[in-house]
């Protein structure tokens, strides 16, 4: 299985181990809204719950998951 494959299978199922795995301590993900940067504990609080975030903002008081 590639790192994207077993990646996506990881955030899809939640598994945090298999995740842990593939993703760097050291991630930065820096999203084109929100001026939020989230680092690798974000995204694993993500993984696995189901909340999806568009790329682009759909109205005007969108608020990036994560950002409250």
């Amino acid at each position: 299985m590639s790192i994207i494959e077993a990646y996506n299978q990881a955030m899809q199922t939640g598994n945090l181990e298999a995740l842990d795995e593939v993703v760097h301590d050291e991630l930065i993900f820096n999203p084109h809204v929100g001026g939020v940067t989230m680092g690798k504990s974000v995204l694993m609080g993500l993984a696995g719950s189901g909340a999806v975030t568009g790329a682009t903002p759909l109205s005007d008081d969108y608020k990036l998951v994560g950002s409250e």
